[in-house]
Order: structure tokens, then sequence, then C-alpha cells
């Protein structure tokens, strides 16, 4: 059924709103992702220094140890950033990264220790993330027509005749 006045079709289908995207979650992530990074450069400039200051093995340890946390705060990164371009895996990212913010405490204590609680925070959040918009599924709203006209003679008539009263047409 159209309307007389266009090409109004009825029912008409409210728009859909586009999926929310966890932009909290992928922020902390982020940060946390830089903190562990620059928490395993740091790790290594110590190694670096011990090992230069007393010409023995002691900084070789923290230097090995440190580049595999530039590696996890790298993919922490990664994380934050494919958690907010594609919510719908909002969960395998968000356990990826509390598994990767727990593997980071090995590299100088998860990047000061305040990369590690950045990355499970924003684990957390990644995980409990509702993709879908809070008002529920589209809603079909039947607008009824308010006037009906003859097609025959074009006048208005009464929505209950069954018969123009002008020109006698059937309305159907």
């Amino acid at each position: 059924m159209t309307s007389p006045w266009g090409t109004a079709p009825w029912p008409t289908a409210m728009p859909q709103a586009a999926p929310l995207r966890p932009t909290a979650a992928m922020i902390l992530v982020i940060i946390g992702g830089v903190f562990m990074i620059l928490g395993a450069v740091a790790e290594i400039w110590v190694g670096a220094v011990l090992e230069t200051a007393f010409f023995g093995n002691y900084g070789g340890i923290l230097i090995w140890s440190g580049l595999p946390g530039i590696a996890v705060g790298a993919f922490v990164l990664v994380m934050g950033v494919l958690v907010y371009l594609q919510p719908r895996n909002h969960t395998i990212y968000g356990v990826l990264i509390l598994v990767l913010s727990i593997v980071s405490l090995a590299s100088f204590y998860g990047g000061f220790f305040l990369g590690f609680v950045l990355g499970l925070v924003g684990g957390i959040l990644a995980i409990v993330h509702n993709p879908e918009p809070i008002s529920g599924p589209i809603q079909y709203v039947m607008a009824p027509p308010i006037q009906r006209v003859c097609t025959k003679c074009g006048r208005v008539v009464d929505l209950n005749m069954r018969f123009c009263p002008h020109c006698g047409n059937p309305l159907g």
C-alpha cells in the first residue's frame, strides 16, 4: 500500500543504530601496551648499563628478559586496535589481552605495573562489552492512512465507505 501523495510505503522501519565499539577498552589497552614497551626498554637499558659497568654477565639476563617484553607490549597494542575494529570478537581479544597482561609481569613488572593494570582493566572491559545497541531489535511501526482518496474522481472520502459517494466507484 502506498500513499497517494508519494511512494512512502507502510510499514516503515526505524533506522538501525551502528554497533557500539569498546572505545574505553581500546584506549586503556593501548596506553597499557605503551607502558609495557617502555618498561621493557627501561629493563634493556638497565641491563646494558650493568653489562658495561661490571664487565660481566649481570646485565645480560635483563637484556634477554626485556626483549620479549617489547613483543608482548606490541601484541597488546595490536589487540587493543583489533578489539575496536572488530567488536564482534571482543571476547577473544579480551582474553588475549588478559593473558598478555599477566605475561607482561615477567618483564619489568608489566610496564612499571601500570601497563599491567591498564591492560587488565581494558581486557575486562573488552570481555564484558555488549556490541548490540541497547534499544533492541528493529521495531516496525504501522502508520495508518489518515484519508482515503477515490482513484476515479480524486476526491477525499471517509475511511469506512465501500463506494465513493461522488462517483460510485468501488473503493478496494
